[in-house]
């Protein structure tokens, strides 16, 4: 019995009916019948079998969390990016939390990078107007060692970029001058980095620990991207109410240029809906309630664009899907050449002990099935190689799926 990562696993084997979307070349799918383990498997299973980029739209957050676990399981950490809403409500006087503003600064450097990856993105993310796929790249700045500079003129230049400054540098978002040293708290980086000058030359650029203050790496360079995809400038922001700043995102198109979506920054990936026509309803319910939040803030004399120039329409994406491969994973049920039919079913929840498993694995191999076991990491493949020795397994794969499942359609992982 042998233990495998899941895109070693995928990379070679057909899944019968769950690897359709792999052989997918033009059109939509439709698929019913599948679990959330087994729709993210025929994701993973094109993903590594045909590498091309990936953008999954589904409809709330915990629904994307739920993929999220799942095709990093399959695909690796690094592969797959969730692209999230900015976390408040429309309208509401409130900023995007850090943490958001984070992931969401990973989609925008993946999707300028040169190799694919999977986005998780729910709906209301999608629906939010973008500027130009480039427009974060241009507002990078990269210091080199060597490159010369006046560390005072950075004061400005990371202002503008939304970095506070601060006598010492604490939490991300923050920078400090003190005399040649300049440090910065950058997002995308796991420990703050510091620049040294020699005058106006960097004379070195480290990464550091912020608590006991000791070098971490010495570094050639370094990307300093804004802190967040949309800032303004100090200038800006002094003519701006105290009052209105934590509305400013609710201007943006004022001060850029929003025509652009996400699939504008995933233009050759594949798309994959779950569940179409919910996604659907939903839009337009969320499009109800931006007209209604905008209302109610235009009656309380609040300064804000109205919600077509925030967010777009569902219906504007559809000249997308028939450029594109598409999978839907459905609850209808067709008799078509386009929908297919799975018929998943879950683990047992109630089944306990080894003995229980074992006359399960047992019966769905009586039944012709191949039984894969999954488990958390190589200690317990050892330990689940020991206790079911003498199943009939063909194979132990190394992952975290949110379910087990089993398919009689064709050979499929249990």
């Amino acid at each position: 019995m042998t233990s495998l990562e899941f895109p070693e696993f995928l990379s070679s084997e057909n899944l019968g009916q769950l690897s359709a979307f792999a052989e997918l070349r033009s059109g939509m799918l439709h698929v019913e019948g599948t679990t959330p383990a087994s729709s993210a498997l025929m994701v993973a299973d094109r993903f590594c079998k045909y590498p091309q980029s990936i953008l999954v739209v589904v409809d709330d957050y915990r629904t994307g969390e739920i993929w999220m676990q799942n095709l990093q399981s399959l695909c690796g950490e690094k592969n797959v990016h969730f692209f999230p809403s900015l976390g408040v409500k429309p309208y509401e006087a409130k900023l995007p939390f850090a943490g958001i503003l984070e992931e969401r600064l990973k989609f925008f450097k993946a999707s300028q990078g040169k190799l694919p990856f999977i986005a998780v993105c729910p709906l209301d993310s999608l629906l939010l107007r973008l500027p130009e796929p480039n427009s974060l790249e241009k507002k990078k700045i990269v210091f080199r060692k060597g490159d010369v500079i006046d560390p005072l003129s950075l004061r400005k230049i990371l202002g503008d970029m939304g970095y506070t400054e601060q006598p010492v540098v604490s939490t991300v978002g923050e920078f400090s001058i003190r005399g040649c040293i300049v440090d910065i708290n950058l997002y995308m980086q796991e420990h703050p980095v510091r620049l040294e000058f020699f005058g106006d030359e960097i004379e070195s650029i480290r990464s550091f620990d912020i608590f006991s203050q000791r070098s971490i790496d010495q570094l050639q360079s370094v990307e300093v991207y804004p802190h967040g995809e949309f800032n303004l400038s100090v200038q800006e922001k002094s003519g701006i109410p105290l009052e209105e700043e934590e509305l400013v995102w609710w201007r943006r198109p004022e001060y850029e240029v929003l025509k652009s979506s996400v699939f504008d920054y995933m233009p050759d990936a594949a798309i994959v809906f779950d569940k179409l026509s919910i996604l659907e309803e939903s839009a337009g319910k969320i499009g109800a309630a931006h007209v209604k939040a905008y209302e109610k803030a235009i009656s309380q004399q609040q300064k804000v664009s109205s919600p077509n120039d925030l967010w777009w329409r569902f219906e504007v994406f559809e000249p997308e899907f028939s450029k594109r491969v598409v999978l839907d994973f459905t609850r209808a049920h067709m008799e078509s050449r386009d929908w297919i039919s799975i018929s998943a079913r879950q683990q047992t929840k109630g089944v306990s002990g080894t003995s229980g498993l074992v006359k399960e694995i047992e019966s769905f191999y009586a039944q012709g099935g191949m039984v894969y076991i999954v488990a958390h990491s190589e200690g317990s493949a050892q330990r689940v190689q020991h206790l079911f020795d003498d199943a009939p397994i063909a194979g132990i794969l190394i992952g975290d799926l949110s379910d087990g499942f089993g398919s009689n359609r064709k050979t499929s992982p249990f």
